[in-house]
């Protein structure tokens, strides 16, 4: 069982089946900001209420042997295709250092694969992206990759071209470290899909023949003799090859973290352009000494360093669960991304987690920093795909704002005109 949490955002529109998000709604260098009502603030106790019972209750995390931090090896290789390498950012304090590497040192390698059978071929004018928490997995990847290639989701315009950010996906691989002293490891998440078969993400992203980015995060659970040894974290997978490939340790609250960031190229009738994506999950909470930190404090912090590592790319867009349980005041980590990213459109009101017993909040949150004449907008899907969180899906338009107005072309976009 994993730790229960992820919250927070503000409003847009929900994607129903093949429904097209409605007109762009963007004003430049602004920041929103919801408005929180007394009854907002009565529901947010609650939840408040819920999260620190559940905070009590603490996650499970081995440690196979007690002794000084190991090696972390994870670092030092990458399973990878020939000439990709991946920059490492690390917190500078000695002690997040020494915890991360506790955490560090039972994983694997990141895994980077790169796209086949799928050429880049005329004007690529606009591009989606989806961020998912896909509950290590349980979630269905390929029905969401399936329903994306025959525009489900998008009005009936097929995508041809994405980049999804992936919170919560696994590896499993016999080779994985079995043992190591002084290591960390947290309790095995076991998510299964409706099909009933869970594949990890280095197999699926070879089946569908997309760009994979791999890093984890953490082992997933002690190795059972009877099954390959996992470990989780985040990936970035794409039809389009990823470049400037970064690792970037956050602070240390209660588990390591580990955001992955990577740069696409495309070239559209303005001319070329690139993007910088990154794919983030905050912890739950805080431990030890900065339990109080749980509250939202944790995140702000793993929110400046995640900003550190990022060094200030422009155009870029940050997207993942950011665990933002908490009373909204106290979340600052979301209002601390907003000013850092100003082009961020207003978010959806729906929540985008819940629980079989009745407990949703707004989790998931995406981030834009774009240059003058780009535009973006997102929206959640309905479908979870088996996942305990919804997709968010995004639209980035690379160019000036007459590309809203011209008819779709081959690639499509489900971007209008205002009536």
């Amino acid at each position: 069982m994993k730790c229960p949490f992820s919250a927070d955002s503000a409003p847009l529109r929900v994607l129903r089946g093949n429904a097209v998000p409605g007109p762009l709604r963007l004003e430049s260098g602004t920041s929103p900001t919801s408005k929180l009502s007394v009854r907002h603030y009565r529901k947010s106790l609650r939840y408040i209420v819920v999260g620190s019972l559940l905070l009590l209750s603490g996650c499970a995390v081995h440690s196979w042997e007690n002794g000084p931090a190991p090696e972390a090896g994870c670092r030092d290789a990458v399973a990878r295709t020939e000439g990709t390498e991946v920059r490492w950012h690390l917190p500078m304090e000695t002690e997040d250092r020494e915890r991360l590497d506790r955490w560090c040192a039972p994983v694997g390698s990141p895994v980077v694969l790169a796209a086949t059978g799928l050429a880049v071929t005329g004007d690529l004018d606009s591009l989606a992206v989806i961020s998912w928490n896909s509950h290590v997995g349980g979630g269905d990847l390929t029905r969401l990759v399936g329903d994306l290639r025959a525009g489900q989701l998008t009005g009936g315009v097929p995508l041809r071209h994405f980049v999804l950010l992936l919170q919560e996906v696994h590896r499993a691989d016999a080779r994985l470290p079995r043992a190591v002293a002084g290591a960390r490891v947290p309790s095995r998440v076991e998510g299964v899909p409706a099909t009933g078969d869970r594949r990890d993400v280095v197999t699926t992203a070879r089946e569908l023949g997309l760009s994979l980015y791999y890093v984890p995060s953490m082992r997933n659970g002690v190795a059972v003799s009877s099954e390959p040894a996992e470990d989780r974290g985040n990936a970035i997978l794409s039809t389009l090859p990823l470049s400037g490939l970064r690792a970037i340790e956050l602070p240390f609250e209660a588990q390591r973290r580990v955001a992955v960031a990577a740069t696409i190229r495309g070239r559209g009738r303005h001319g070329e352009w690139k993007l910088q994506l990154t794919s983030a999950h905050l912890d739950t909470r805080s431990t030890g000494s900065r339990v109080l930190a749980s509250l939202g404090a944790g995140r702000r912090r793993q929110a400046e360093g995640l900003l550190t590592g990022l060094q200030g790319e422009v155009p870029a867009v940050v997207a993942g669960d950011l665990n933002t349980w908490s009373l909204e005041p106290l979340e600052s980590a979301v209002r601390f991304l907003r000013a850092h990213f100003p082009q961020t459109p207003i978010a959806p009101e729906e929540a985008t987690f819940s629980t079989g017993w009745g407990y949703s909040r707004r989790l998931d949150h995406m981030f834009f920093r774009l240059p003058g004449g780009w535009l973006a907008r997102y929206a959640r899907v309905d479908d979870r795909y088996g996942s305990d969180h919804h997709p968010l899906l995004a639209w980035v338009v690379p160019g000036t704002a007459e590309l809203l107005t011209a008819p779709p072309r081959a690639e499509g976009s489900p971007f209008r005109a205002s009536p």
